[in-house]
């Protein structure tokens, strides 16, 4: 492809380096190889130091390809809130592959707020800020295609505004399924967010990618 034929994609992803696990390799992979194929990736991403990532790999950081642009903006969640509180260390992931099946009735609680009360899931945080620098990116005509990848699920309701708004062609990369990861048999509840998490998935999935 000429240069005139690039390609300014807005790749949108939660995990970036530091945060390690198979979903950042997979982006880095993306930055890596796409400008081969005439695009030329930039990441809008969350600010490291108010990130919750449940793995860390700093190492990750010296395979960011050379010249690609990194934004990282504010988020506000509730992980350190649930540590305190759960007394738990560690960050859970963005449904409950980390936990164990417990049944205790703190665990029960706290299975229950996550479940229903965060929807899609608890890192939806990130979208208010992601989505105005998003707008700040792409009222300058800087980009031609979005592309979003989750999990965290909310982050394809970032894509799905941005398509809405702007029009500009957006790829939905799901890397788990979209539908599983709060609806288990220890959300459900009279409140169980069953409806709300098919009725978003059926507004991504029915909406035109390209």
């Amino acid at each position: 492809m000429e240069k005139t034929d690039q390609i300014n994609l807005l790749y949108i992803s939660y995990y970036w380096p530091p945060s390690g696990g198979p979903g950042v390799q997979r982006g880095l992979k993306f930055c890596k190889y796409l400008p081969q194929a005439g695009v030329r990736p930039s990441v809008l991403t969350v600010d490291e130091r108010q990130a919750s990532y449940p793995v860390l790999d700093h190492t990750f950081a010296r395979e960011v390809p050379e010249g690609t642009a990194v934004y990282r903006t504010a988020t506000s969640e509730p992980f350190e809130y649930y540590k305190k509180l759960s007394g738990k260390k560690e960050i859970p992931y963005s449904g409950f592959a980390n936990e164990e099946a417990k049944t205790g009735f703190l665990d029960k609680v706290f299975k229950f707020v996550r479940g229903n009360l965060f929807i899609p899931d608890a890192r939806v945080g990130w979208n208010k800020y992601a989505l105005r620098k998003a707008g700040e990116l792409l009222q300058k005509n800087q980009f031609q295609a979005i592309l979003t990848t989750s999990p965290p699920h909310s982050t394809q309701l970032i894509g799905l505004k941005l398509k809405e708004k702007y029009g500009l062609p957006w790829i939905a990369d799901l890397r788990d399924p979209g539908q599983t990861f709060t609806i288990t048999t220890s959300c459900t509840t009279p409140l169980s967010p069953s409806a709300s998490i098919r009725n978003m998935s059926c507004r991504c999935s029915r909406r035109p990618m390209l």
